[in-house]
């Protein structure tokens, strides 16, 4: 059976084109998800992480992929107690160098333009 992706965003903005590139639904809200999912790909942190989690079907698998945020996620008492599920930080093992001076040539060629979706004193967050 194929996957049934959901994207969520930040933003109906944030939204624009991910139906294009495969989703199967875009959200704006978490709220708006209905059924638990068997893989939850979270970038945000903080409370998306939280809700990342309650989002998981038994024996799901949540996928940690960035903190955004910047911010602690906290889970309340006895949210991780129970149902098997399992959370999964991705880290980078792999020199990116390359891709990275790729992409910033693209960028000054104005052959990308990178869509920002919020600042955060620091860093940018691209939605």
């Amino acid at each position: 059976m194929p996957a049934h992706v959901i994207a969520s965003v930040g933003s109906p903005r944030g939204g624009d084109g991910l139906a294009s590139a495969g989703a199967d639904e875009v959200v704006v809200s978490s709220d708006d998800v209905k059924e638990p999912g068997d893989i939850v790909v979270e970038s945000v942190g903080e409370v998306d992480l939280v809700t990342a989690w309650s989002l998981l079907a038994p024996g799901g698998s949540l996928q940690s992929v960035g903190w955004t945020s910047g911010e602690s996620a906290v889970f309340p008492p006895f949210t991780t107690v129970g149902t098997l599920k399992t959370l999964v930080p991705y880290v980078n093992e792999f020199v990116a160098a390359d891709d990275l001076a790729e992409l910033v040539r693209l960028v000054a060629d104005g052959a990308r333009v990178p869509e920002i979706g919020r600042r955060v004193p620091g860093m940018a967050v691209f939605d």
